[in-house]
């Protein structure tokens, strides 16, 4: 990517001539703006790392669970956190990780997992019948 950054650059040049001069501005400027507006739009993008952390209470909204649940699966440290002095504090990522963990098979599924298993023998509940 330098080197077609560099091509372009010296394509430039070799356009630029005392009588386009104001054009090549031009052309530059809006190269600049381009350029610009693409930065500002993928720092917009991109997730906010402060915003990525959530409080007990925000977890327990996230995941539709009461405040006493977060804290029963905490003691039992089934769910990842992360603590500084009383504080707890938990990543999206990290809760949605735990989400899809959880996640039970379709019955689709299972039998897709079983056939490429090599067992095509009929298992009660997964027929197709």
């Amino acid at each position: 990517m330098q080197s077609n950054f560099a091509g372009l650059i010296i394509n430039l040049f070799d356009m630029i001539t005392f009588e386009n001069l104001p054009q090549s501005v031009q052309k530059l400027f809006d190269k600049v703006e381009s350029i610009e507006k693409l930065i500002i739009e993928q720092s917009v993008n991109q997730p906010d790392p402060e915003k990525d952390l959530l409080t007990v209470d925000e977890a327990a909204e996230f995941l539709n669970l009461a405040k006493p649940t977060i804290y029963g699966l905490l003691h039992r440290k089934e769910l990842p956190n992360m603590k500084r002095g009383k504080k707890v504090y938990f990543s999206k990522k990290d809760l949605i990780d735990y989400l899809q963990a959880g996640r039970r098979k379709s019955m689709e599924q299972l039998k897709e997992e079983r056939k490429s298993l090599g067992f095509n023998n009929k298992m009660k509940g997964l027929n197709d019948e």
